[in-house]
């Protein structure tokens, strides 16, 4: 079946993203550090141990609904809390069918009314992104301060690098399959990733993305509507790298040896634990590390605490690798051999 095709190319780009961070974190050693930069991240895991680690929580079931069932809708849109959204959208597409069909379309009118609204705001404020841009990487780098920036220059740039890498795989994929330049499927979705990149919001992207969809390729909207929306939902490709970069960047850090069975163990760990960050909003996700360390006997506290040091750069980047790779997934899923083609 559709679904049973869409869930395995999941599967096998989250794997695929996996193998890429071990790969490029061995050859390009991020851990192997001098001993000066070495003295500075711990003055940075000092300072930060002393900060307010309140949004660690352990969750139990009595607090599962505090999870799944929204207090405010927009707060949850907001902040990408997708297990509330789904929940939400669930109950109300479930109260559609018990109101009349006139109630129904009027409703879905005004919906699409608003969206044409917003995309025309949209549009117009896209021509001042540059300079938004630009206010954005410099905030992230003020937030961040030098002396974080400079003692993790390698992490960053082997953390972008594997981001390249994944992106070129696809990229290849795409233009065998439609028969394009390489460089089509980003220029085909340069909106969605400056809206990604400026709103670090993958569920920001969706009717963009979709809207792109239709008019480059021509696909069914059907397709679209459920295989974007859903890799959204339940495919963190960025949560994948970071976890399999981290732990490659901590085993070098603490001398430990890589073995073909610690990569196995951090390959598939990692794509176990990318499946605990659904829902899950913004830093607490890196908590989750913790699945990948623990077969390894890794500390856990300092990975932890220079991760959420690197969010500020790291985010914008891995919402970007998330739409387009769900965006080129499903525009590979989706397609009909009529549009192949015609192409």
């Amino acid at each position: 079946s559709e679904l049973a095709k869409i869930f395995f190319a999941f599967a096998a780009t989250l794997l695929l993203t996996a193998v890429v961070g071990v790969v490029v974190g061995i050859i390009g050693q991020p851990g192997k550090l001098a001993n000066e930069t070495r003295e500075n991240i711990g003055k940075i895991v000092l300072k930060s141990e002393g900060s307010d680690n309140t949004f660690f929580e352990k969750r139990s079931i009595a607090n599962i609904p505090d999870f799944i069932i929204p207090t405010n809708i927009f707060f949850s849109l907001n902040n990408g809390e997708i297990l509330k959204i789904l929940f939400f959208f669930i109950i109300l597409s479930i109260t559609f069918n018990f109101l009349p069909e006139a109630s129904c379309e009027l409703f879905f009118n005004l919906l699409d009314g608003i969206f044409l609204a917003f995309q025309a705001i949209i549009k117009f404020f896209l021509f001042f992104l540059p300079f938004a841009l630009c206010s954005l990487i410099s905030n992230q780098l003020l937030l961040l301060g030098p002396a974080i920036f400079l003692s993790l220059f390698k992490f960053i740039i082997i953390f972008l690098l594997s981001i390249i890498v994944i992106i070129t795989i696809y990229a290849a994929i795409f233009s065998i399959i439609y028969k394009k330049n390489i460089f089509y499927a980003a220029i085909m979705l340069k909106k969605s990733l400056i809206i990604a990149f400026g709103t670090r919001n993958s569920v920001a992207t969706i009717p963009i993305v979709a809207d792109e969809l239709y008019d480059k390729l021509g696909l069914e909207k059907d397709k679209v509507n459920l295989f974007f929306p859903l890799g959204v939902a339940l495919c963190h490709y960025s949560s994948v790298l970071i976890f399999s970069l981290a732990t490659i960047f901590s085993l070098q850090l603490y001398g430990f040896s890589i073995s073909i069975v610690t990569v196995l163990i951090v390959v598939f760990m990692s794509f176990i634990a990318s499946f605990s960050t659904i829902g899950v909003p913004g830093v607490v996700s890196y908590s989750m590390i913790s699945l990948v360390f623990m077969p390894l006997n890794l500390p856990l506290n300092i990975i932890v605490i220079i991760l959420i040091a690197l969010d500020q750069i790291f985010d914008p980047f891995a919402t970007i690798l998330n739409v387009y790779l769900n965006a080129v997934i499903t525009a590979i899923m989706a397609k009909s051999k009529k549009v192949i083609c015609e192409k």
